[in-house]
C-alpha cells in the first residue's frame, strides 16, 4: 500500500499501449449507451442515486441482523 504525504507533489505520467487505449474507448462506448438507454426509459441520475441510497441502508439492515446485532442499533446513514 502506498501512503504519500499530503505534501508530496511528485507525478508521473503513464501512457497506455495502443491496445489499452482501444479497451477504453470501448469501455466508454459501452457505458455511453447504457447512459442512453436509461435516458429513454426516463431513468434520472436523481433516481439512480435514491435506489443506490435506498440499497445501501437495506443492506446495512441486513447485515445487522445476520450479526444478530451484536454491535448494537445500526448508525443512521
Amino acid at each position: 500500500m502506498n501512503i504519500l504525504a499530503r505534501n508530496d507533489r511528485r507525478s508521473f505520467r503513464a501512457r497506455l499501449p495502443e491496445k489499452g487505449v482501444e479497451f477504453c474507448s470501448k469501455v466508454s462506448n459501452i457505458l455511453d449507451q447504457y447512459v442512453d438507454a436509461l435516458e429513454l426509459n426516463n431513468i434520472s441520475s436523481d433516481s439512480l442515486r435514491g435506489a443506490s441510497i435506498a440499497y445501501c441502508q437495506s443492506e446495512r439492515f441486513w447485515a445487522g441482523q445476520l450479526s444478530y446485532n451484536l454491535r448494537g442499533p445500526l448508525p443512521r446513514l
